[in-house]
This record gives structure tokens, C-alpha cells and sequence, in this order.
């Protein structure tokens, strides 16, 4: 394959008008607006970057924002297959402007009935949905009660394999992952992406005020850790909703294999960011073999943690494979079970 050893990646902070209604007809309208939005957000990129923007990013939630209280049947009514409509428009912009475009959406898919996920896309230049990464961590919160692939870990391997867990793809813009706005809490995710090979980690949020500060810290962590980039988009003000305007920071931060911010909002609002990616120097520095110079894949001792997780008896897989989740609170009680475990095996202690 040939790469671009160097272009520019873009963290696209959108307004987003929230769907409120669980009427599909006014979500598509709802959406086709955000979509529109978006469109002329990377035509702006695209010309102010004289085409070097290749990579553009949205926050989750981008094309509908989330909205409380919703059920699970009303969260069907509105989830969405991939491909749809909005993917296919935005086909169009990504063969516009021959550019990669990552973004989000409420999923249904028809081998998971009564289930939806929290799912990421990434569309290539040639109009085709190149990666779906689904949402492994923070499902079944108060806003948007989701189900990840380890609720179905048996059946959905089976349907879709083993890389669909954590799925990467080559391209000329490098190996690109995905993940999703609390995914970033737990270090395996990104680890795993990069065990797959990734080069660019591309990040979905939606964080609120409450989280920013420490979630900077780890953003800059998951790229130094990893020898990766990391390409975080936030959202922007959501309009229509109970939330305030800019209920998020707005901090959309792109950090360096070398854990550099090159990249930064610096504040909520509708906001784009740019920054360099390079691919050489990445790759020199996950060739190195000099002592404290993180290189993953040469210093990680993944069969020696390997056993101490199988050894944890943590959040068990499967948990819904054979009744769909109805209501966050069924998650709670696995949670219980779960947190009654550590306490019995003296793992933890209570207060």
C-alpha cells in the first residue's frame, strides 16, 4: 500500500440539534439537518487545509445528540441499521473531498433483536463504510441504554469474528482504530486497537465538564502509552435538549505518538482542529529498542497480565445472550454480583 507519510487530521466539533421527539420522522429531519451541518464543516476544512485534510472526526452523539429519559423500546424505535440514509450522504462528502470520515450512530442490527449498540463508523474516500466499531464500555448509563459485543460475546464472534471486537484497517492515512468516549477509562481498549496495529486512535466523545480535566490526562497517556496518535473529537453545544448548551468542555484534542498536544480546542463552542500526522517517525519509534522509550510491542508481557485477568473473575461475557437487556437496572444487579465477589475473595475491603 502506498501512505501519506504526512496529512492533517481534523476534530470537527459540530452544533448538534438534539432529537427530542421519538417520532422517526422528526429524527431524520432532525439528523439530515446535522448531517448538512457537518457537510459544510469539512468543505470548510477541506479548502482551509488547501485538501491536506484527510481524516475528518465528530464527537459521539454528533448527528442526534442523547436525551433523558428514553426507554429501551423508544431507543429501538429510533436506532439506526448501518448502512442508512445519512451513512449514504455522507459517502457522498467523503468522495467530495476524498477524505475519511469518522463518525456516529444509535445501532440496530437485525441478528441482535431488542438490542442496540453505541456504534462508530468510518467512511472511506470511495463512499464505503471501512470499519464499524461498537462501544465496549459505560453501556446501560442513564442517557442511552446500549448493549456492547461482550453482553453477546458467543453469538455475535461467531457472526462477525474475532477482529470485530477491536477492528482495525489499513489505509494510506496509516492503521486506523476507533473508540468511543468511556472507552478511554480503560487502557485495554486502546491496547488492544494497537495489538491489532494501530497507528491512529481515533476517539468519539462526548465527555461533560465533570470528566475533562482527567480525561486530557489520559488522553495524552492512551497515545504515549501506545506509541499511537490519538485523534479526539468532542462535541459542541447541543441545542433542543434539558442539558445546558455547552454541557461539554469541548475539548478536542489530537496528542502525538510522542504524547505531544499538537492539537487543541482550548473550549466548548463549534469548533474545528487540525494537526500534522506523520507516519515515519511513528513507525521509527515502534522499531526502537532503546531502554524507557515506550515501544508496546517489544516490552509488553501481554501472557503475564493475560493470566491475572482470567484470574479476576471480573464483569462476566455473555450476560444477555439470551434475554435482552430491558431496563439499566438489570445491569446494576450484575454489577452487585460482581463488586459481592471482590468483597468475598477479600480483594476489596468495604469501608
Amino acid at each position: 500500500m502506498d501512505y501519506l507519510n504526512s496529512y492533517q487530521a481534523a476534530c470537527i466539533q459540530t452544533t448538534t440539534q438534539v432529537v427530542v421527539s421519538n417520532n422517526p420522522k422528526d429524527q431524520d429531519r432532525v439528523i439530515a439537518g446535522n448531517v448538512k451541518r457537518l457537510q459544510e464543516l469539512i468543505e470548510w476544512t477541506y479548502y482551509q487545509s488547501d485538501g491536506r485534510a484527510k481524516l475528518m472526526v465528530t464527537g459521539e452523539h454528533a448527528l442526534m445528540g442523547t436525551y433523558r429519559p428514553r426507554t429501551i423500546d423508544e431507543w429501538l424505535g429510533l436506532a439506526l441499521p448501518i448502512p442508512n440514509q445519512f451513512t449514504d450522504e455522507l459517502a457522498g462528502t467523503a468522495k467530495q473531498f476524498k477524505c475519511y470520515i469518522a463518525t456516529h450512530f444509535m445501532e440496530k442490527d437485525p441478528n441482535f433483536d431488542g438490542m442496540l449498540f453505541d456504534t462508530a463508523v468510518i467512511i472511506n474516500p470511495e463512499g464505503e463504510i471501512a470499519l464499524r466499531y461498537r462501544k465496549h464500555n459505560g453501556p446501560n448509563n442513564l442517557n442511552v441504554q446500549y448493549m456492547a459485543p461482550g453482553d453477546v460475546y458467543d453469538k455475535y464472534v461467531k457472526l462477525y469474528g474475532q477482529e470485530s471486537l477491536f477492528p482495525v484497517i489499513d489505509t494510506p492515512l496509516g492503521k486506523l482504530g476507533c473508540f468511543i468516549c468511556y472507552d478511554l477509562n480503560f487502557p485495554e481498549v486502546a491496547r488492544c486497537l494497537t495489538l491489532n496495529g494501530a497507528e491512529v486512535l481515533i476517539h468519539l466523545t462526548a465527555s461533560t465538564v465533570t470528566l475533562s480535566q482527567h480525561w486530557e490526562e489520559l488522553k495524552v497517556a492512551r497515545a504515549w502509552e501506545n506509541a499511537a496518535y490519538l485523534v479526539s473529537a468532542e462535541v459542541g453545544p447541543w441545542t433542543d435538549s434539558r442539558w445546558p448548551l455547552q454541557f461539554s468542555q469541548g475539548s478536542s484534542t489530537i496528542v502525538s505518538y510522542t504524547g505531544d498536544v499538537i492539537g487543541s480546542s482550548n473550549g466548548p463552542g463549534e469548533r474545528v482542529v487540525t494537526a500534522e500526522i506523520n507516519l515515519a517517525p511513528l513507525r521509527k519509534r515502534r522499531e526502537s529498542l532503546i531502554p524507557h522509550q515506550v515501544n508496546p510491542f517489544f516490552q509488553l508481557r501481554a501472557s503475564l497480565y493475560a493470566e491475572e485477568y482470567r484470574r479476576a473473575k471480573a464483569w462476566p461475557l455473555n450476560s444477555f445472550t439470551e434475554t435482552p437487556m430491558r431496563d439499566r437496572m438489570e445491569a446494576n444487579e450484575i454489577a452487585k454480583n460482581v463488586m459481592a465477589g471482590w468483597y468475598n475473595r477479600g480483594t476489596l475491603k468495604r469501608p
